[in-house]
Formats: C-alpha cells, sequence, structure tokens
C-alpha cells in the first residue's frame, strides 16, 4: 500500500542560518553557525573637564611647589646677615648717594657720574622714592629675591639637562656657595648679586630658545655692570649649536633695544663715554699685579673652604 501521508516537499523548508541572517526566535542552530561575538569598544581617553588643568602639567608643577619653599628659606637665611651693618661696602654707599641726587632731580651722566651703567641706580632711586632713604632694607630685599630668583632659575636649567634630583642639588649649592666669599661683596646689595639673576635668564633662554627674550637677559645684565655682556658668549654657543639661522637677527634686536632706550633716556654721549669708552684705564691690566693675584689666592681659598663639606657625599 502507498503511504498515504502527504509528501515531504508540502512539509515547511527549514530556515537557513547564515552569519548574516540569525536564526528566527524559537529556533536554534549549531554553534558552528551563529554569528561571530562582537569585539569589546576600545574605550576613549579621559579628557578633563574644561577649566580645569591636565594632570601632567599638574604633576610638572608639583616638584617646584616643593622646592621653592625650601629655596626661599635657604636663600634668607644665607642673606640675613647682610641686614646687620647700615653699609657693606663703598659701592652700597656711592649707589645711595646716586640715588639721592637723581631723587632731587639730577640727571645720570651729567650731574651724578660713575663708570658703571645706570639699571642699579635707578633700582635704588626707585626703593628710596617709596620706603625712603634713611635704609637700605628695601634693596637688600630686593637682593634677596635677586638671589631667590637665580637659584630657581640654575634649578630649571639642570632639571631640564640632569633631572629632577640635578636641579635641586644646583639650586641650592648655587645659594651656599654664592655667600662663600668675602662677606663685604656677597652681602652687599650691590652689582654682582643683581648681575647674577640676568646673566641666568640669558642662558635659561637660549637653552629654549628664546632669542629675543636671550638678548633682552644679556642686555639686562650688560646695564647692570659692563661684565655682564660676557654671558652673550655662551648665547652665540647655544645658538651656533641649535643651527644658527636668521634666529641670530632677534638675538642682536633683543641685546640691542634696551641698552639703546637706555641711553636715550639718560646723555647718550655720556652712557656711551662712562659705560665703554672712558673706562678704558678702568679696566686695564696696569697696576700691582702681585696684589690682584694675592687677592685671587685668597678668595679661591675662601671658596675652597666653604665648598670642603660638598666633599663629604663623594667620601662616602
Amino acid at each position: 500500500m502507498r503511504d498515504q501521508h502527504p509528501p515531504a516537499a508540502d512539509a515547511p523548508a527549514a530556515p537557513t542560518l547564515t552569519p548574516e541572517r540569525p536564526a528566527p526566535a524559537g529556533l536554534s542552530a549549531p554553534p558552528a553557525l551563529l554569528p561571530p561575538p562582537r569585539t569589546a569598544p576600545v574605550p576613549r581617553p579621559h579628557r578633563p573637564a574644561p577649566g580645569r588643568p591636565a594632570a601632567p602639567r599638574t604633576r610638572g608643577l608639583a616638584p617646584w611647589l616643593r622646592l621653592l619653599p625650601g629655596l626661599a628659606l635657604v636663600a634668607c637665611a644665607t642673606r640675613l646677615p647682610s641686614f646687620r651693618l647700615p653699609l657693606w661696602n663703598p659701592d652700597e654707599g656711592f649707589l645711595a648717594t646716586q640715588a639721592r641726587l637723581l631723587a632731587d632731580g639730577g640727571t645720570l651722566y651729567l650731574d651724578v657720574v660713575d663708570r658703571k651703567p645706570p639699571l642699579l641706580p635707578w633700582l635704588y632711586e626707585g626703593a628710596f622714592t617709596l620706603w625712603g632713604d634713611t635704609s637700605l632694607t628695601p634693596v637688600r630685599v630686593a637682593a634677596v629675591l635677586a638671589q631667590l630668583a637665580t637659584a630657581v632659575l640654575v634649578a630649571s636649567l639642570a632639571r631640564r639637562r640632569w633631572g629632577s634630583a640635578a636641579g635641586r642639588t644646583a639650586g641650592l649649592l648655587h645659594l651656599l656657595l654664592c655667600v662663600g666669599l668675602n662677606p663685604e661683596d656677597t652681602q652687599a646689595a650691590a652689582f654682582a648679586v643683581f648681575l647674577l639673576p640676568a646673566t641666568v635668564a640669558a642662558l635659561w633662554c637660549a637653552d629654549r630658545r628664546h632669542w629675543g627674550a636671550a638678548g633682552a637677559a644679556v642686555a639686562t645684565a650688560f646695564l647692570v655692570k659692563q661684565t655682564g655682556a660676557v654671558v652673550l658668549l655662551p648665547v652665540l654657543l647655544l645658538w651656533w649649536r641649535a643651527g644658527g639661522g636668521r634666529e641670530l637677527g632677534r638675538l642682536v634686536l633683543g641685546a640691542a633695544l634696551p641698552v639703546l632706550a637706555a641711553a636715550l633716556v639718560t646723555d647718550p654721549a655720556g652712557f656711551l663715554f662712562w659705560t665703554v669708552t672712558g673706562s678704558g684705564s678702568y679696566a686695564s691690566f696696569s697696576g700691582s699685579v702681585p696684589h690682584v693675584l694675592a687677592r685671587a689666592l685668597v678668595n679661591a681659598a675662601l671658596l675652597a673652604a666653604a665648598s670642603a663639606a660638598l666633599l663629604l657625599p663623594l667620601a662616602r
């Protein structure tokens, strides 16, 4: 007998399962025919909210927030003896005399003459105008700030090249060793202490290829004392090592404009004579050579004695 069941062709065909077409609900499919699992989404980098500093910048400032109070404390401690005496050397007295004459209406290089550029007499004059001329305390506070600024710049230079530990060490050593010479020179609020920030700032700017600012710092050093212009030599070396090029124009312009402005504000002819052309005998090598050598040896011995404690870590 023939089978009375309907032919298999009339039965509904089983759906075909492909990766592009999932099985209908209620039907199971072999595991090999299921669609492949989706990959996990890649997390997006976290962006700080507007107005909040980025994390790397905060980490970059954190070492300075720890270092600055320590440097400030050491700067105050090393400069504290400078407030003990009314005058430490003749330079302080002559700068104070210049400032009083300028405050009374005198003109630099006409009524008030010295073989020095005008920046430090102007600083004394400004301090006397604001706080009176009966004490040098304001300019000695400015000297503490100048030493602190120099230490920060030295630390930044060393940190950029050799790391954080070198930066801390360099800033601390500057403050400790800058008072290792004759106190009449190191504790006075005179040319040397105000020359240092500008010279180190010139190197700091040149190391970062800010050539216009480097030139302005060279000019500032010269306007404190003529010997400050010597820092132009290492600045030019850094410019040459950076590839030279047209940046020299920015360096020269940055150095020339402040000096030209200072000459125009004072008496240009007097400025040129008393700071450059009229100082030939002052800068000559004539005089007592043994006396000069003796002073150099004494100062070297004082600095070596002040640095003797630095040999202890090396001996360990």
